[in-house]
């Protein structure tokens, strides 16, 4: 379950440098980084809600 929140820091700290693909091409741009982190947000929220379960 650790792994969305540490791609989410990975992804919200546009001064990393990136070395994955997917991400290079998926964040181009502030509006994409945006909702990729709003996708991965919800992830995560998901799989916590459904660990309460």
């Amino acid at each position: 379950m650790a792994q969305p929140a540490e791609l989410i820091e990975v992804v919200e700290d546009s001064s990393r440098c990136v070395t994955s693909d997917f991400l290079n091409h998926r964040t181009h741009d502030e509006a994409a980084r945006r909702e990729l982190l709003d996708f991965l947000t919800a992830l995560d929220a998901g799989l916590a809600a459904g660990d309460a379960l």
